[in-house]
């Protein structure tokens, strides 16, 4: 008996079931950007109708990018969704023009770090399937 054959194997899931459950994470999460948005949507009262509509769009990009993730997680819905959460952490570190109520602090930096957290799955994932997948076929 040799050592490889005591070795544990390890299990691995093929390709399109990987992509399939990251997609789904990254569903999730966007879902969740979503949800921020909606429950901070009832703290802009004083927001001009500009704002509004801002965060209104905001919900339904989050939305647009979840069904993209959940039903077929390509590449570009992946690069879609980093490029959105991105610019929500940019929104969200510019300076309003009303000042902020204590109270609005921990949602905002609920999603600021759901965004962050978007953008490393994203980027995890666009590496594997544009850097590592195919320099692991051309061996």
């Amino acid at each position: 008996m040799t050592v490889d054959q005591h070795a544990p194997q390890r299990y691995s899931l093929p390709p399109s079931d990987r992509a399939r459950i990251a997609g789904r994470c990254g569903a999730v999460l966007a879902v969740g950007s979503a949800g921020l948005h909606a429950a901070g949507s009832s703290g802009h009262g004083s927001v001009a109708a500009p704002g509004v509509v801002l965060l209104n769009l905001m919900i339904l990009a989050c939305l647009v990018c979840a069904w993209h993730l959940w039903t077929r997680p390509t590449i570009r819905a992946w690069a879609l969704t980093a490029a959105m959460s991105a610019g929500m952490i940019v929104l969200h570190t510019m300076p309003m023009g009303t000042a902020m109520h204590h109270t609005e602090m921990p949602m905002l930096r609920a999603a600021t770090g759901t965004a962050v957290l978007e953008i490393a799955v994203a980027a995890a994932v666009l590496i594997t399937r544009t850097v590592v997948t195919p320099c692991a076929r051309s061996r």
